[in-house]
């Protein structure tokens, strides 16, 4: 049987079309999301919130939380791990956009034969990345602290094991993996040292070229994950993710982001005013070998081979399909900004005019959600449906 990777906006979809696919006999999994805390949509399936901070810093929780936790066991049994080997090996699995961009599709993919990305496609194959020159001060203190601190040297430096019986003996494979993992630190505290200065001069944005990279290392996220939280770092963001990327050469565009809106407000001293932040975007190509299918009309066949330089074929079928209801166009244009009273007069003008209408569905702006759920007694009623633009919930390219 085929093996099928498909790629939704959110857990709602996937769970939709996984239900789907198990009620027509199919083995299908969905690759869950990691909870701490229960939801209203999710159970508690990790017991470890070291994965949480992990996940806040830009750190994969799989690679630097759970190969070493000491809940592991538990939760190959019955919890956040469970989910991910059931869902790796199901013939169909199904993922969120945002695992797709974080794991990535050379991960995600590997024993595929067909995969289906829908809606947006452009942000999960370019994810965006950045960091603040607050984080970049404390990735820098970070890497000083590996390279420089008694304590790490030493763990650098030595390379033992104990066996079953609990004798210790040398572990020449263990000392080479230390090794690598003390020179790749070395070099990437250099590359942040270099990407501070870079920074600090820019005088507008730029662009950022010459990073040299480098494969990383086995155990790289772990480590950086345990100085992290040994040097108590809160960061403002997730710089983990720009500072790897950048390490790692998978970096398509990078720039200084120069801001000078706030210098006004401070005239004698314009330069406290001025926010400096690094934004790349990061390539997360398809591999070879699967089949990939974009169903994304935001997206043209064009755009998509230029982006990933290679041939993609446009297999989007001709004409349209017939509407099965009649389509009336209101023309009155409801912005963001539009005033709560005007939104829910029109839609109360709307409803009024169809009472006959017993099932209805309304998208409407983020801003306007609460307003459109509170339309008044005699029109909430037939409103079974309310959802904003960019949701993700209803999977058309307009949501």
């Amino acid at each position: 049987m085929i093996r099928a990777l498909f790629v939704y906006p959110t857990h709602k979809n996937c769970h939709e079309q996984e239900e789907r696919y198990l009620d027509a006999g199919l083995n299908a999994a969905t690759y869950p999301a990691r909870r701490t805390v229960a939801t209203e949509d999710d159970d508690l399936n990790c017991w470890n919130s070291d994965a949480d901070l992990a996940e806040k810093s830009g750190l994969q929780a799989v690679k630097s939380v759970c190969r070493t936790c000491h809940m592991q066991s538990q939760c190959k049994q019955s919890g956040y791990l469970r989910g991910l080997i059931a869902a790796g090996n199901a013939d169909i699995a199904l993922s969120t956009h945002k695992r797709a961009e974080y794991a990535g599709l050379a991960d995600l993919t590997k024993g595929r034969d067909y995969v289906a990305i829908h809606e947006n496609s452009i942000n999960i194959l370019r994810p965006r990345c950045s960091v603040s020159s607050k984080d970049l001060l404390l990735v820098q203190n970070i890497l000083n602290h590996l390279v420089n601190d008694p304590k790490y040297l030493d763990w650098f430096g030595t390379a033992f094991r104990r066996d079953a019986e609990g004798r210790v003996y040398a572990a020449p494979e263990l000392l080479v993996m230390k090794d690598r993992l003390h020179q790749f630190c070395l070099f990437l505290a250099d590359l942040v040292d270099q990407l501070a200065i870079e920074m600090a001069s820019a005088a507008a944005t730029q662009e950022l070229t010459g990073i040299t990279a480098r494969v990383l290392p086995e155990g790289i996220e772990r480590l950086l994950f345990q100085a992290t939280k040994q040097t108590q770092t809160l960061f403002e963001d997730q710089p983990w993710r720009f500072i790897l990327a950048a390490a790692a050469g998978t970096l398509q565009t990078a720039a200084v982001l120069v801001d000078r809106s706030r210098s006004r407000l401070f005239p004698k001293m314009p330069e406290m005013g001025i926010e400096r932040s690094l934004v790349g975007y990061r390539a997360n190509n398809p591999t070879h070998g699967p089949c990939y299918w974009f169903c994304d009309a935001t997206a043209s066949a064009e755009c998509l081979a230029a982006l990933l330089m290679h041939p993609v074929n446009d297999m989007t079928p001709q004409g349209r399909l017939p509407l099965l209801k009649k389509a009336v166009q209101i023309p009155r244009d409801i912005k963001r900004s539009t005033a709560a009273s005007t939104v829910k007069g029109l839609l109360r003008g709307v409803l009024a005019e169809r009472p006959g209408f017993h099932r209805i569905g309304i998208i409407c702006h983020r801003t306007h959600l609460n307003v459109v759920k509170d339309l008044g007694e005699g029109f909430e009623r037939n409103v079974v449906k309310v959802t904003y633009f960019r949701s993700g919930e209803d999977r058309s390219s307009n949501a």
